[in-house]
């Protein structure tokens, strides 16, 4: 079960002797628009969820510049910083009530993914840890998130609250695969094989991702059927391609695999609807949203049996040991054939989806707003959190 924050009344009613909290989200731009991917899609879907909510509160942005400072913000407004990066302004002090959202401690437990990080940004990271610790709370997108926040960096139960994130369910919807396809093959030149396997990975290609034994198992996988392709969707996330490249070149899957650096988010449904299953290899995820957009769409799923992937995708999907390319070539392979349990998959997959939605991302974070506020009421009865 995902750990949640529930509101038991409407959030209008929670407010502390009805005053308007003042909110200010590190990042937030009123006028940027709703991309569905990376931290500035979960600052723009969050904003514009609160915004719906009927409460008496104002939201502003801000940004963090030079380091620890932020600009603008007024003392006494609760500042949310929405990752890590970020949270060493809260190093100076000068910022309380704080809240903090963990995506994933990926650049703690995987060191190697800044490999090619300047040094700068390591030293940042650091010091964002470090300030991450001073927040008032903090947001993680998963049970198994919060629960790595307490063993790694000894944070109090507490002070975090697990809200899985969101998708845009009127966006991400099931199409006509061959709709779908014939829309690809118009629009990125994509050519689908028949009666071959058409497999989707989007991400980064980060070392935690592990698309090493994706690579291996779509090598043996061939074997059985010699044109199926995989469809890799997402910038590498750092300089990681060469890697790649020696990689599917090392397995012989070169011809097989095609790169899409550039997808415009309206395009996403498009790759999960024209996919017959979505492989998910990583060996550390957060939250893992590809997987949840797929399964929305209803896309079956194929993930790792590791960290919070279970927790997130459950009877959505089918899990495999991440470090045997075998057991995926095998269920790969049995899945594709299989027509009862890939329907079994869309149908399950899409009402595990929906257990994510923006709009409750919001009320429950505003809920942590609200229980930020009473505390600090209730602990300096002179002082008031807003305008």
């Amino acid at each position: 079960m995902v750990e949640t924050f529930m509101l038991k009344t409407s959030v209008k009613t929670s407010s502390p002797k009805n005053e308007a909290l003042a909110i200010r989200l590190v990042g937030y731009n009123p006028n940027r628009p709703i991309s569905s991917g990376g931290i500035t899609n979960y600052i723009q879907q969050l904003a514009a969820n609160l915004q719906n909510l009927e409460s008496s509160f104002q939201l502003q942005g801000a940004e963090v510049q030079q380091l620890f400072r932020v600009y603008p913000y007024c003392r006494g407004e609760i500042l949310h910083i929405p990752m890590i990066m970020g949270a060493q302004v809260l190093l100076t002090r000068r910022f309380n009530p704080a809240v903090v959202t963990v995506h994933d401690l990926g650049g703690l437990l995987f060191p190697s993914d800044f490999t090619n990080r300047k040094l700068v940004d390591k030293v940042v990271f650091r010091l964002a840890l470090s300030g991450m610790r001073r927040a008032t709370h903090i947001l993680a997108d998963s049970l198994y998130t919060k629960m790595t926040l307490i063993k790694h960096l000894a944070i109090p139960e507490n002070k975090i609250t697990a809200i899985p994130l969101g998708v845009d369910h009127a966006h991400f919807t099931p199409q006509d695969k061959a709709y779908a396809r014939s829309q690809l093959a118009t629009r990125f030149g994509l050519f689908f094989p028949e009666n071959q396997p058409t497999l989707l990975y989007v991400g980064s290609e980060l070392p935690r991702k592990n698309l090493g034994v994706l690579w291996q198992a779509l090598n043996h996988l061939r074997k059985s059927y010699p044109k199926a392709l995989l469809l890799k969707v997402g910038k590498p996330g750092g300089a990681f391609r060469e890697r790649t490249m020696r990689e599917i070149e090392q397995f012989n899957v070169s011809e097989a695999v095609h790169f899409l650096d550039e997808v415009a988010d309206e395009h996403l449904p498009l790759f999960y609807s024209a996919a017959d299953i979505l492989i998910q290899p990583s060996l550390y995820e957060g939250f893992s949203l590809p997987t949840v957009e797929a399964m929305a769409c209803g896309c079956p799923v194929l993930a790792a049996r590791a960290t919070c992937l279970p927790e997130v995708i459950g009877e959505g999907g089918i899990f495999f040991d991440p470090y045997s390319f075998e057991e995926l070539a095998m269920l790969i392979e049995s899945l594709y054939q299989d027509e009862w349990k890939k329907k079994f998959l869309r149908e399950y997959g899409q009402k595990q989806a929906l257990k994510y939605d923006w709009a409750t991302v919001a009320n429950q974070t505003l809920g942590v707003y609200y229980k930020i506020a009473e505390a600090n009421i209730m602990n300096h009865p002179k002082k008031r959190i807003g305008f």
